[in-house]
């Protein structure tokens, strides 16, 4: 993911405005738009259950709302931002 968003939108993301020319949309983006999202919960969901851990299972369950309640925000924002970034583009 880093060897196509680049180091700097890695970094500080497109809140501040550093946008790639499109949205990445290979491989790991091909499979889910929120590939570190779901690959966090995966991981935490697999050393819960590893550990047998049932506090794991229900801070798994926390961390995985968590996400969903960011993604239901980001998702949106993020289709905005590239598309008044498309519109100004056009204008020019």
């Amino acid at each position: 993911m880093l060897y196509q968003d680049g180091f700097m939108r890695f970094i500080t993301s497109d809140y501040f405005g550093i946008l790639m020319d499109e949205p990445v949309t290979g491989f790991p983006f091909s499979l889910t738009e929120n590939p570190m999202y779901w690959g966090s919960s995966a991981t935490y969901l697999g050393l819960a259950l590893i550990g047998a851990s049932p506090v794991g299972l229900v801070l798994t369950a926390v961390v995985f709302l968590s996400y969903a309640v960011a993604i239901a925000f980001e998702g949106p924002f993020t289709q905005q931002i590239y598309r008044e970034r498309s519109q100004r583009c056009k204008h020019k």
